[in-house]
């Protein structure tokens, strides 16, 4: 029948504390966000040196072309040429475009919205 020295089922109690704990070591917002606005500035500055490295590579290139002009047939010039200028202009298409996301989001993220409650001591709005 009822066994008053048995010990009660504590898994439900010990449940609700572990999720407690598991909530409180959650990160909050604010510091997500700050991740977030630092790994994307981090990845913003990857993006403009690569864009400089590739920008080095054809300038070199191109300097390497000229100064061997004279040893190259003119129509094997301006192929290498009219490809190195095709290549160029879409990375830097491409480059130019993910830097720009990464900076829309970057500043996406870095203003802080204002809720409505927020509103000035002197703003009085009808």
């Amino acid at each position: 029948m009822y066994d008053p020295n048995k010990i009660p089922d504590l898994s439900y109690i010990n449940r609700r504390q572990e999720e407690t704990r598991r909530i409180r070591r959650r990160a909050s917002i604010d510091d997500v966000i700050q991740r977030n606005r630092t790994t994307l500035l981090i990845n913003l500055l990857i993006e403009i040196l690569a864009g400089l490295i590739l920008m080095a590579g054809i300038f070199y290139t191109a300097y390497f072309l000229t100064m061997r002009r004279s040893h190259l047939h003119p129509g094997q010039y301006t192929l290498y040429m009219g490809v190195l200028a095709f290549f160029s202009v879409g990375w830097f298409i491409y480059i130019v475009y993910k830097a720009r996301n990464k900076y829309l989001l970057y500043r996406k993220y870095s203003t802080k919205i204002k809720s409505p409650d927020d509103s000035e001591e002197g703003d009085v709005t009808p």
